[in-house]
């Protein structure tokens, strides 16, 4: 196998697909890009098995053929080359590199050791096109409120449904969730629900920073979700499980409202959580005649209390958070003003944006 590509095409390709390699020791492969050599040019793959990714290069193929080689290293030395014009060779057990005076030699594996990635260009038909906002949604104001064990894998993904024309996007582990509803002008999906994983998502999205459309496919025989912009795929698997009812959840009456500056909440909860670092992360709040004092003790670091005007409804209440909970969700939006709905100390509290209603956050109290 044999092809000739530009250097630049070549960085290019290598920095994309090398994000994801996975260097868990359990299948050494998945540390290894996928070259594979056929009549149109040179595409490169990765997986870490959750998101899969694939390039087209270009170039001009001489003889076709796959291999794998360590990304790490390659990806190191073809950065060193100049800009010109890279010769790739594969042979048994090795692939040969060479660019003006610059030569190297890399170990190689054979490709049929590499985890077989979805060939969705076979199913063109399958295609709709999509607008990309709800992914970028998804993944600034939902996806930080999904789980990072894997010990209940479902609850490390967003849950995306389709109801009455609205996509409504869940994320929750368990101590918080966030839910956003979107218009949708069609969806064409061969299902109503899929659960992809938050680090997915997030990953699809930095691909997508600078486009409004892409391409989306299904394939519910592969459990898998594959985006298409350009020359590149990425291939999200889907998450199976009984996701939480989350409507059972949220809680529809509440006793306490109150609405805040953002920013001033913002710094009164950043202030107490220098001291609540000692403490379980735990930070006091207290509603009281239009007033709401965040508070937090740290043990041999003393104390520390910040008060914000506020505009109440209802009774006082006192209720204590995990104040990186809160944060998460302050430094997600953008608005001027937050909207805080409680009841007791014990129950959840639901956090929303003042002039846009449509997301929703529940976070769970501490008990002190």
């Amino acid at each position: 196998m044999k092809a000739i590509v530009l250097q630049t095409d070549l960085v290019q390709g290598l920095n994309l697909v090398s994000r994801y390699v996975s260097n868990k020791g359990q299948l050494p492969i998945l540390s290894n890009i996928l070259f594979s050599f056929n009549s149109e040019g040179l595409f490169l793959s990765a997986t870490n098995l959750s998101v899969s990714a694939k390039t087209y290069v270009g170039g001009k193929t001489k003889s076709i053929g796959q291999t794998t080689v360590s990304a790490k290293t390659i990806l190191e030395f073809v950065n060193s080359l100049p800009s010109s014009q890279v010769e790739i060779e594969g042979e048994e057990g090795k692939m040969k590199i060479s660019c003006d005076k610059y030569k190297a030699s890399f170990p190689a594996q054979p490709a049929q050791d590499f985890p077989v990635l979805t060939d969705s260009p076979l199913l063109e038909e399958k295609k709709v096109k999509i607008e990309t906002s709800w992914l970028f949604e998804a993944a600034s104001q939902v996806g930080f409120a999904a789980s990072v064990d894997d010990s209940r894998p479902v609850l490390t993904g967003i849950k995306i449904e389709h109801q009455d024309k609205k996509l409504i996007m869940t994320a929750t582990d368990g101590f918080r969730l966030s839910r956003k509803q979107l218009e949708v002008k069609q969806w064409t999906l061969d299902t109503d629900a899929l659960i992809l994983p938050a680090r997915a998502i997030s990953e699809i999205v930095r691909l997508l920073e600078n486009t409004t459309s892409a391409e989306l496919l299904f394939l519910p025989e592969a459990k898998q979700v594959v985006f298409v912009l350009d020359k590149t795929e990425i291939a999200a698997r889907t998450l199976e499980g009984n996701f939480p009812q989350t409507e059972k959840i949220i809680p529809r009456d509440f006793s306490t409202e109150i609405v805040v500056d953002r920013k001033e909440f913002v710094s009164a909860v950043r202030s107490a959580g220098i001291f609540a670092r000692d403490n379980n992360n735990i930070v006091r709040c207290s509603v009281s005649g239009h007033q709401l004092s965040v508070s937090a003790t740290g043990g041999q670091m003393g104390e520390s209390e910040s008060v914000v005007e506020i505009e109440q409804k209802g009774e006082d209440l006192k209720i204590a958070f995990n104040y990186k909970f809160l944060l998460d969700f302050l430094g997600s939006v953008n608005s001027e003003r937050i909207v805080v709905k409680a009841n007791q100390p014990t129950t959840p509290a639901v956090f929303l944006l003042e002039e846009d209603q449509s997301l929703l956050h529940l976070i769970m109290p501490v008990r002190t």
